[in-house]
């Protein structure tokens, strides 16, 4: 196949929460930034949100979202990327499918989770991430 626009990026699944400022100062994220944390810090700082917190969900990252734009303008567009074998990993693979973008991973890890992005934004509007880069560490 042919592409008009081939990305090479980080995987990541964005999970969006609708956020006071006060609930990210409880946390060690940097406010209005991005930080890069372990996936077990992303887990302590979900179990803080109030319960009932539901995200919005959807691939991400940077190349993603590039390509979701020029997919959507009718360019032909294919993903390399790195994704574990699990849940994450399954839903942005159909996220990219139903955006039209061909996902060139034919790879899965087993060792390792799926890359996720953690977005805090506030009532003005901030946004504060934490993301954990999972299988997209090993995109080489």
């Amino acid at each position: 196949m042919k592409f008009d626009v081939l990305g090479l990026g980080n995987a990541l699944v964005d999970e969006t929460f609708y956020v006071e400022k006060e609930f990210l100062e409880g946390t060690d994220l940097f406010f209005n930034q991005f930080k890069s944390i372990l996936y077990e810090n992303q887990e302590a700082i979900l179990a803080k949100l109030p319960s009932g917190e539901i995200p919005d969900v959807m691939c991400g990252g940077s190349t993603t979202n590039s390509l979701v734009a020029t997919s959507n303008f009718g360019t032909i567009c294919g993903h390399i990327c790195q994704l574990s074998d699990d849940d994450r990993g399954k839903l942005y693979e159909q996220n990219l499918k139903d955006n039209g973008i061909y996902s060139l991973n034919n790879f899965y890890h087993q060792d390792v989770r799926t890359g996720r992005c953690l977005v805090f934004i506030t009532p003005a509007s901030e946004r504060t991430m934490g993301t954990y880069l999972g299988a997209s560490e090993r995109l080489v």
